[in-house]
């Protein structure tokens, strides 16, 4: 049984690459909640109609690529405690 205020989700996707999932099945499922505190993603789309959340889901995604991408680059010490922060900014949802 879950409890009140979690969501089922299957580690493959929590855990995409086998490395990360190599102590679980790819198809078990990982409880986790959801709150504005824990996703920053949950946070923008929680009232959202389903409509408008193509937009918000791609324009999130590519804030994380180029987040991927700019970890690749030389930058200075000022440019990698910017970086730093934007990293802990994308609080991604925890597992429980």
């Amino acid at each position: 049984m879950i409890k009140s205020g979690y969501t089922r989700i299957p580690n493959r996707i929590i855990n995409p690459t086998q490395t990360a999932a190599e102590d679980r099945d790819p198809d078990e499922e990982v409880a986790i909640r959801l709150t504005n505190e824990r996703d920053f993603i949950f946070k923008e789309v929680r009232n959202m109609s389903l409509s408008a959340l193509g937009s918000v889901t791609t324009r999130k995604l590519q804030e994380i690529t180029d987040l991927i991408n700019k970890k690749e680059a030389k930058m200075s010490i000022k440019e990698m405690t910017n970086y730093m922060a934007d990293i802990k900014k994308m609080n991604i949802a925890q597992s429980k």
